[in-house]
């Protein structure tokens, strides 16, 4: 808790070093694109935006990183080494829980199980869409590319959690119904709670990275206008 008091208060006073060099440039706040969506807004916070005259004398919409970027505080190799980790995590973490919850087994026809089996896909795949957007963003995260770290954090330990809940409903059902196949039904036990605990390593791996915040170098013209996200 304390290290994210600490970033962020980092980043508000990050934002408002920028606010301030645009000021001075500038004389007066960055206009907002009004005319932009929420989401573009979200997606190219930090960046300045303008038009520029091409070659064939048309106006061209051009952008240049103007604010704060993010970098883990790790080594190039140990970067790459948990990035390989997170990769063979998610997948293996994918294949042990489709190859469980895909037995014809009574447990997966029964509604407390499938519950939580429905909500497990839904977080495999949020953390699979997470963990491919981190790993194909630079070693220097813009705002927008950041926002990945915290949604890879959410989501690999939402889907943690409903893995073991549907864990627990396999073992309550197993409890009510013990007979036949009940050594499958322990495998695919063992297999969910493999598979959560890959899906928890790289929440608490990522939730372990220190990054470092710093302002882009980069300058924009006068006339740019800086995107902005509230």
């Amino acid at each position: 808790m304390i290290r994210e008091a600490e970033r962020d208060e980092a980043m508000r006073s990050l934002k408002e070093y920028v606010n301030e060099r645009e000021m001075r440039r500038t004389g007066g706040m960055p206009e907002r694109a009004e005319f932009h969506s929420k989401g573009y807004h979200r997606y190219f916070e930090g960046w300045s935006e303008y038009r520029e005259e091409d070659a064939k004398g048309k106006m061209r919409l051009k952008r240049v990183y103007t604010g704060v970027y993010h970098t883990a505080k790790l080594s190039d190799k140990k970067r790459r080494n948990i990035h390989l980790y997170y990769g063979l995590a998610w997948a293996f973490a994918f294949v042990l829980y489709f190859i469980a919850v895909s037995r014809p087994l009574g447990s997966n026809a029964c509604w407390y199980v499938a519950a939580p089996e429905a909500l497990s896909v839904v977080g495999l795949f949020w953390m699979g869409w997470s963990l491919f957007n981190y790993l194909t963003a630079g070693k220097n995260m813009t705002l927008g590319e950041y926002r990945y770290v915290e949604a890879l954090k959410k989501s690999s330990r939402y889907t943690f959690v409903v893995q073991i809940l549907t864990a627990v409903g396999t073992l309550i059902y197993l409890i009510l119904n013990s007979g036949e196949g009940m050594a499958r039904e322990i495998l695919c036990i063992l297999a969910v709670v493999v598979s959560a605990l890959l899906c928890l390593s790289v929440y608490l791996l990522e939730n372990s990275t220190l990054y470092d915040s710093f302002l882009s170098e980069e300058e924009a013209p006068r006339e740019a206008q800086q995107i902005t996200y509230e």
